[in-house]
């Protein structure tokens, strides 16, 4: 089944598996802040996508940019989590492991982040287990599976929230995991039409 999304085309979302990580380009303020910190990298926020059936829904750590006023860990349908408010370009990346258990084990982890109703770590802090923020969500799901999809190689960025010399994870070290590869951008999907 194929949807056209008004930004985004998503013509390959049979091929979306549960445990898959999306990335998107956010079209905020604060989504050009992180792209900014990250190096201007290209995308700003990432989730974990859950199939239920030909139903696709993204888990992720939101600071309550539109829709529910409460901040965290949030489910929505990936058509909302790439609205053309809230995205302009997306990727989708799966885990190398041939055993599909682990990207399904992260995904329970994600949806038990979400049933415990974890609220949003606004002060970036990977420290604190009990708030996350999007890329700390994904990477800690999967570390819990058995894979740290970063090998704690985290980033510094001197200026953030809460002082220095404290690891973070910015979107480019997700992405640039040895343990993830490519298997859907949009902006390959519209060179196909």
């Amino acid at each position: 089944m194929s949807t056209t999304h008004p930004t985004l085309a998503i013509e390959s979302r049979d091929e979306f598996r549960s445990g898959d990580i999306i990335f998107r380009r956010g079209v905020s303020a604060e989504s050009y802040a992180v792209r900014s910190l990250d190096g201007q990298f290209a995308y700003s926020h990432v989730g974990i996508i859950q199939r239920n059936g030909s139903d696709i829904e993204v888990i992720h750590a939101s600071y309550g940019e539109e829709g529910p006023p409460e901040d965290g860990v949030m489910i929505e349908p990936i058509e909302a989590f790439l609205k053309p408010a809230s995205a302009s370009a997306a990727a989708v990346l799966r885990i190398n492991a041939a055993d599909q258990q682990v990207s399904l084990a992260a995904l329970e982890e994600a949806e038990r982040f979400f049933r415990d109703k974890t609220p949003f770590d606004n002060e970036f802090d990977l420290g604190s287990p009990d708030k996350l923020y999007c890329t700390e969500l994904v990477w800690s799901a999967y570390k819990r599976a058995g894979i740290d999809l970063v090998d704690s190689k985290f980033d510094n960025l001197p200026l953030l929230i809460g002082g220095m010399n404290r690891p973070y994870l910015l979107p480019s070290s997700l992405f640039r995991s040895r343990h993830l590869r490519v298997v859907w951008t949009s902006e390959e999907s519209e060179k196909k039409k």
